[in-house]
């Protein structure tokens, strides 16, 4: 009677594993319009519309928005949406369907945002990335963080222009010790950063100048903001690895049913 009673312990157990939900994601995507991103507007297109959209799952949050020369100022948030959950009253295709429609409104909305519209000559990537860290404060109850940025990471602003650093000569701790007089570093702990550098369509073998020693850069001052950030997987022309879905640790689940057969044996 003991052991037949662990057994519906062990189903209840199963029951309400299945039923817990997947982590919740807040992800932000920033698409670069400086002038200099025009040649890769296409290519940061595809990389989000078949890389990033399809692994946007329920109960994730996607915020969109540009760098510009202005960003503080200019946010308007034009894709800002929750991904509903499925609940099982509902049909699962209708779901699937208005899922999909979602999508193909994401998808469209972010192709006309990225299309040249007016000439921004600069790029406020350090202005882009305090913006970045007021979105994640208000969606403070997502259980995972994530900030895409689509551009050439060249800066442009009153804070720095990369384009007038002789990057062969400069130290980066200092440089960054400089930019932190003017705009201090923001606190990304917990934020995973991917950086999409994209193809020149107009060159597709040409490498920036100074690519190598601006890439250097970027990774040590997101290391100081306490951003989780791989430089060797997260940062390059293209998306090589995305967030997974969220799975459960089977592993460890496996071990709790083991667990509690054993206590009915007792």
């Amino acid at each position: 009677m003991k052991r037949i009673s662990f057994f519906f312990l062990v189903i209840i157990f199963l029951f309400l594993n299945s039923c817990e939900k997947e982590e919740k994601r807040c992800i932000v995507v920033f698409f670069d319009i400086s002038d200099s991103t025009i040649s890769r507007r296409n290519s940061y297109f595809q990389e989000f519309k078949t890389k990033i959209l399809p692994k946007i799952k329920e109960g994730d949050r996607i915020i969109v928005d540009v760098i510009s020369d202005n960003p503080l100022g200019q946010a308007r948030f034009p894709i800002n949406i929750e991904l509903p959950f499925f609940n099982f009253i509902q049909n699962k295709l209708i779901y699937e369907s208005e899922l999909e429609k979602i999508k193909v409104n994401i998808s469209t909305t972010v192709e006309n945002m990225i299309r040249p519209q007016r000439i921004v000559g600069r790029t406020k990537i350090f202005e882009a990335l305090q913006l970045a860290i007021r979105i994640f404060a208000i969606y403070e109850d997502y259980d995972k963080k994530i900030l895409v940025l689509f551009s050439d990471m060249i800066e442009d602003s009153d804070i720095a222009n990369f384009e007038r650093i002789d990057w062969q000569r400069v130290n980066t701790d200092n440089l960054i010790q400089m930019i932190q007089t003017r705009i201090r570093i923001p606190e990304f702990q917990g934020i995973k950063v991917y950086v999409v550098t994209g193809v020149n369509e107009n060159n597709p073998q040409r490498v920036d100048r100074n690519y190598n020693q601006i890439k250097n850069f970027w990774e040590e001052y997101f290391q100081k903001s306490g951003a989780i950030f791989n430089r060797s997987v997260w940062y390059g022309s293209t998306i090589i690895e995305f967030e997974r879905e969220t799975k459960k640790n089977q592993k460890n689940f496996i071990s709790q049913i083991k667990s509690l057969l054993k206590k009915g044996d007792k």
